[in-house]
């Protein structure tokens, strides 16, 4: 339960920051949305290379859930990891779930509670 709550609260949040950005990010995201994910990985890696937090979090969606790409934890956490450092709450969260899980990173439990703690939601839910 507390899982769901907060990966439909994430999705929520994705959702409405990422439409602010412009340009080729939208359209990458545009194509990510439509499930075009060979075009939406050709226009966000670069993006997600030069720092962009929505890139990078979309691409570790990617790899993590096999869309378009052969599934890959690793490069999964590194993106999250990458967009977790700019203090994006999403990604933390996620990252967190992966070091719970063992998802491409040695499985540790301080380090989920650690990434988890760098979030803003409430400690209810935590």
């Amino acid at each position: 339960m507390r899982q769901s709550i907060l990966r439909t609260a994430c999705a929520a949040f994705l959702l409405l920051t990422a439409g602010a950005q412009a340009g080729t990010l939208e359209d990458g995201l545009a194509a990510f949305d439509r499930q075009d994910y060979p075009k939406s990985l050709e226009l966000l890696r670069p993006l997600a290379e030069n720092g962009s937090v929505p890139a990078q979090v979309r691409l570790a969606v990617m790899y993590k859930k096999s869309l378009g790409v052969a599934q890959d934890y690793a490069l999964a956490a590194k993106w999250f990891h990458k967009a977790a450092e700019q203090g994006y709450p999403l990604a933390q969260v996620l990252l967190s779930f992966m070091y719970k899980d063992g998802e491409g990173v040695t499985q540790d439990s301080a380090a989920a509670d650690e990434w988890l703690g760098k979030t803003s939601v409430p400690s209810s839910l935590k």
